[in-house]
């Protein structure tokens, strides 16, 4: 993915809100977040901004809990006013979505995913969290996190994407100096 679309531009809005971006779909786990956004409404924060499609999991029936957005193109301005990125899913393999919110400097606080853990191995700004925590345990995370916007964090977190090798740019330079195209790779890395 072309991480480099997703710019570090600021924090819009009051970045306290957290976000989840996803399907309808049974790996996605939506339901989870009814819970936790009770927490967190209880402690004064808004309810999770829920982006996707309706379906079986969740819909605007669950609304005040949650506050159901439905799909959003382009999605960058939503992760502009996100506080955190809320990951709940039951199964992933390299979710996109984390490092887009990544790379807007947004932090992401998640389920226990190999892919996941994977990019926190290398990348700033993610905070696991096992799916059978406490909705208490969750929301103190959540609130952490929007900590981190708030802050100069925000400004590594999405750096951390730019220089790293889920960059596309980096790893395209990469690919064309292991071809021997060394010209190309150079004027690649320097935009």
């Amino acid at each position: 993915m072309n991480t480099d679309e997703y710019r570090f531009s600021g924090v819009k809005g009051d970045s306290c809100c957290a976000i989840n971006v996803g399907r309808p779909e049974e790996a996605k786990n939506r339901r989870r977040l009814i819970p936790i956004s009770e927490e967190l409404t209880r402690r004064g924060s808004p309810p999770i901004r829920v982006i996707g499609r309706p379906g079986y999991d969740l819909s605007s029936a669950d609304e005040p809990t949650i506050e159901f957005v439905g799909p959003v193109a382009p999605i960058r301005p939503e992760y502009e006013k996100a506080g955190c990125l809320v990951v709940v899913s039951t199964r992933e393999g390299l979710p996109g979505v984390v490092l887009e919110a990544l790379a807007c400097g947004v932090p992401v606080v998640s389920s226990r995913l190999s892919g996941v853990e994977m990019l926190a191995r290398s990348l700033e700004g993610i905070t696991i969290v096992g799916l059978d925590e406490s909705d208490a345990c969750w929301a103190d995370a959540i609130t952490q996190a929007f900590k981190s916007r708030r802050s100069a964090d925000a400004m590594l977190i999405a750096s951390s994407v730019r220089s790293s090798e889920f960059s596309l740019s980096n790893v395209t330079a990469h690919w064309l100096s292991e071809l021997k195209l060394s010209h190309l790779a150079g004027r690649i890395a320097r935009s």
